[in-house]
């Protein structure tokens, strides 16, 4: 028995000591940050207190609501002492024109028989009226105060309700960005942390996203998902245009930083109707147009095979690894991101039309980023062929050729009303593959004339459609700032 006891004592003890053991790894690797895990654990305590009908919110409210009902039961008291008397002076009174008369003293405490005087029945003496408005005039006064009172009263409670709401809004928000400032505290030591084109440092965070997941009881996936996003957004090396380079099968890709921001969409077209669009989330952009040897590491096709599929006797119009593919139509375009989504790890899209217009101004307001001779290949320069992509001057965030050499693909369905009725705030006119028949094109390409290279400039054509002055680019969706 004491045998039984002894292992009992020694199993209970390794395990309190590993327990101890844990707890203090888990405060050394938070230890950067405990002052924000403090500030945190207020703010979720304060979101607990709120839900449960508590704290100093609720207490406000409670006395808000409680004030303006006291003086609401008042002034219900004082309605209902001068209802009575207007009752018994007003009994001989038509119940239609008792009604009429008493708004109309409601509305004008000082009026005048006069004016009413169209409302004294026939049975009914001036005299005997006149007495009977003046009682209504003595009492209409507190009628008027019990409408408004009853307002402030129904209005008390959906305010308060408003507050807690919005209380509440206002906190879960403040948490969001107590964990953002945490998950970027304990970047900061990470190899690469001022580095644009650092690997995300996984492996030296699991140890503090594995025991914040312990303290807190958070997800460790959508952990991780939201450092990684913040690594890639939210350092202090990343601004506007800052340049970021990913290596897929040997090939750089160069993306480029566009902050979240206001601006305002559209130009002088028929279809082009000005209106500001604010675009939430920032979101990196490839510097240059998709080029053919991007395409065919990972969609195995070259220009020339793309070309065929239209007929053997169209004509290629530039080829070469730097160039710019062509002759992909919308479909083909969004094959490639899933596939390249799968080789990076980062979901890849192609641009909507409000993030494409946006990213090709770069904070310009004209008709064009700058000088077109000098950003963009059309008609006047392209000698009828594309070029090789980023020979052209880029515009202020870093991205090259939005005018001109190869029109590019939007994900948006083409609507030449949209603009009318789009919403302010992340535009996009598309849900599924089966929306709409038109996609949207933007940026004009080597034959195209300046007026199409605008940044407000829009074209469509179906999803199939393939060409020789057609290509894309893509964005990383990768921002939640």
């Amino acid at each position: 028995m004491k045998r039984i006891l002894f292992a009992f004592l020694f199993l209970f003890s390794c395990a309190l000591t590993g327990c101890t053991e844990r707890l203090s790894a888990e405060e050394d690797v938070l230890s950067a940050v405990s002052e924000e895990i403090a500030d945190l654990e207020e703010l979720e305590s304060r979101i607990e207190e709120l839900c449960e009908g508590e704290g100093a919110v609720h207490e406000e409210n409670r006395k808000m609501i409680a004030a303006v009902g006291k003086k609401f039961e008042e002034a219900k008291a004082e309605m209902e002492k001068n209802q009575e008397e207007l009752r018994q002076s007003w009994a001989a009174l038509p119940e239609d024109v008792a009604v009429k008369l008493l708004q109309r003293l409601v509305e004008d405490p000082e009026l005048k028989i006069s004016s009413v005087r169209s409302l004294c029945p026939e049975n009914i003496s001036l005299t005997d009226f006149l007495k009977m408005v003046n009682v209504g005039k003595r009492c209409a006064p507190a009628i008027r105060e019990y409408i408004f009172a009853e307002a402030a009263n129904d209005k008390a409670k959906e305010l308060g309700d408003t507050f807690v709401a919005t209380s509440l809004a206002g906190l879960e928000q403040a948490v969001d960005e107590k964990k953002a400032e945490i998950l970027l505290k304990l970047m900061e030591d990470c190899p690469g942390y001022n580095d644009m084109n650092a690997d995300f440092p996984l492996e030296e965070l699991i140890p503090p996203i594995d025991a914040l997941v312990e303290k807190f009881g958070w997800n460790e996936k959508k952990v991780v998902d939201a450092a990684e996003n913040f690594w890639l957004t939210a350092r202090p090396c990343v601004g506007p245009g800052a340049r970021m380079v990913k290596t897929v099968d040997g090939i750089e890709y160069a993306f480029r930083w566009c902050p979240a921001g206001t601006f305002t969409m559209g130009g002088t077209g028929s279809d082009e109707k000005p209106h500001s669009v604010t675009l939430t989330k920032g979101f990196w952009m490839l510097e240059t147009e998709v080029t053919q040897a991007m395409w065919k590491s990972v969609m195995g096709t070259t220009v020339r095979q793309q070309r065929d599929k239209g007929g053997p006797d169209w004509p290629l119009k530039g080829e070469g690894a730097e160039y710019p593919i062509y002759y992909v139509n919308w479909e083909e375009s969004r094959r490639f991101c899933e596939k390249l989504s799968s080789k990076l790890g980062v979901q890849v899209s192609l641009p909507t039309e409000a993030q494409w217009e946006y990213a090709c101004r770069a904070g310009t307001t004209g008709a064009y980023a700058g000088d077109l001779d000098a950003m963009g290949w059309y008609e006047d320069n392209s000698g009828g062929k594309t070029h090789p992509v980023g020979q052209k001057k880029a515009n202020e965030w870093g991205l090259k050729d939005m005018h001109g050499n190869v029109w590019e693909w939007c994900l948006d369905v083409y609507d030449k009303d949209f603009y009318a009725r789009s919403p302010s705030s992340d535009p996009c006119n598309w849900e599924d593959e089966n929306s709409g028949s038109d996609r949207v094109l933007r940026g004009g390409g080597w034959s195209s004339g300046a007026e199409s290279c605008r940044s407000a400039g829009r074209y469509f054509n179906v999803p199939g459609f393939r060409d020789h002055n057609l290509g894309f680019r893509i964005v990383l969706a990768v921002s939640d700032k």
